[in-house]
Formats: structure tokens, C-alpha cells, sequence
């Protein structure tokens, strides 16, 4: 899909948003915006484990390759980091939460169970599932570490969205959607982490790098007028402008 993009911090940033269904479409991503960080996750959208390990060890494959490329050659930038954010699931009977729930045992517990009848119920989009498919996820992520035999080191750092979503389980949009949030609680705490490793992780002088550093893609492009946010909650309307 092609991606929206917005520039921010007074045009000192541009942040490109691409949505995949089930993480096609990344060759075509690095090779038509080359980026200098990067934030992935496979979203609430249910594979099958053999799909799964295929689709996110290629995944890793090519972001170890990025990573790699964006540290060296012609680009020399010291700083490339990666983020994979795991995979939070909706919450069976969400409308029974009115207040963040402090217990990730108890909510995998209340996820797990079957509820016949009530809308959104686990067995029917596999939630129960995502945890083990997050563990996965970092097995997967270890390996590459682990693999990786030329320097400069594959690096990464997770966000935990499996957490931070599983306890707020009052955020939900309605009875008939206890995926999607109404509420911008849960983004707002991944973010917060986002921003801790992204400013643990460079220095001024990476800063500086970045600076100087000459996108090979027109940055103007599909960029929100306003120079702000999007308005997510007008993506599935047909007048959406962005």
C-alpha cells in the first residue's frame, strides 16, 4: 500500500505510515523510501504459526539488511534503530471493563475464555493465540541477533504493545468492536517507550549525522496539509483526505 506520510518537528521529520495485511510488500517499502528507524508489528491479523515464523524471518531477513546498509556504504549513519512492537488482542466482553486492569495473567485468562454470544469473542479471531505468536516473535528476533556474523550487529528493541493493550481493557470502542480502542491510552504509552529508546539510542553526534543526511524520496508527497497527525478516525470514511 502506498503510504501516508507527515512531517513534523518543523519539517525535521517525516514519519511514513504503511499498512500491510500480513506484512507483504516490505521489499518495496525499502526500496521506495529508505528509512532511518524503524517500527514493526504484524497487527491483530491472525496467521497460522508455520505463516507466521515465513512471513516475519523474512521480514527480519530484510530489516537486518536495512539495518546493515543504513550503518554503512554511502550512508555512514551510526545510529538505525529497529523496534518491533508485539501484538495486543481484543478483549472478549469489553464493555463489562471500566477501569485498566493491572493483571496480564488475569486478562490472558479472561482472553482465553470461550464466550459464546458476546461479540468480538476470542475463539473466533484467535486471540488466545497472541501470546504465543509474541513469543515467537522474540525467539525469532534472538535468533537473528544471534545469526548475525557481519558487522555491524543486527540490533533491536521491543515494544511491549501485548502488555500495555491487554490492561487496558476499558479503552475499547463498543460491545461490537473490543479490538479497537476509543481511547488514545494505549498508543500513548507505546509511544512514551518509543520515545525512551529513540532517545537512548542516538547520540548529538548521530543527531547530527541525521541531520545532514539527504532522503532519496520526495518528502512532500501524501503529507497532511496541516502538518500535523492524521485523524485516524476518519480512515474508513469515504470523503478521508489524507
Amino acid at each position: 500500500f502506498f503510504p501516508v506520510m507527515v512531517n513534523v518537528c518543523n519539517d525535521t521529520v517525516t514519519l511514513a505510515y504503511r499498512w500491510t495485511y500480513r506484512l507483504e510488500g516490505l521489499d518495496e517499502m525499502f526500496a521506495q523510501q529508505f528509512p532511518t528507524a524503524i517500527v514493526l508489528n504484524t497487527g491483530a491479523h491472525y496467521m497460522p504459526d508455520e505463516q507466521y515464523r515465513a512471513r516475519v524471518t523474512h521480514a527480519l531477513r530484510l530489516v537486518r539488511a536495512w539495518q546493515a546498509e543504513c550503518r554503512g556504504g554511502r550512508r555512514h549513519l551510526t545510529a538505525c534503530p529497529f523496534y518491533w512492537r508485539t501484538t495486543a488482542p481484543g478483549i472478549p466482553d469489553c464493555m463489562a471493563f471500566t477501569r485498566p486492569i493491572n493483571d496480564v495473567t488475569a486478562m490472558e485468562a479472561h482472553v482465553a475464555e470461550k464466550s459464546p454470544g458476546v461479540a468480538g469473542a476470542a475463539p473466533f479471531y484467535h486471540w488466545e493465540k497472541f501470546r504465543r505468536q509474541n513469543d515467537l516473535a522474540y525467539e525469532m528476533l534472538r535468533d537473528a541477533a544471534a545469526t548475525a556474523s557481519a558487522a555491524p550487529a543486527f540490533e533491536y528493541d521491543v515494544v511491549p504493545g501485548y502488555e500495555i493493550g491487554l490492561q487496558r481493557p476499558d479503552t475499547r470502542v463498543s460491545e461490537s468492536d473490543c479490538l479497537h480502542s476509543r481511547d488514545p491510552a494505549i498508543a500513548d504509552a507505546e509511544n512514551v517507550v518509543l520515545l525512551h529508546y529513540l532517545r537512548s539510542s542516538r547520540t548529538e553526534g548521530d543527531v547530527a549525522r541525521l541531520k545532514r543526511y539527504e532522503h532519496e524520496f520526495e518528502r512532500g508527497t501524501n503529507v497532511n496539509a496541516m502538518g500535523t497527525d492524521l485523524n485516524w478516525s476518519l480512515v474508513n470514511r469515504p470523503d478521508y483526505p489524507y
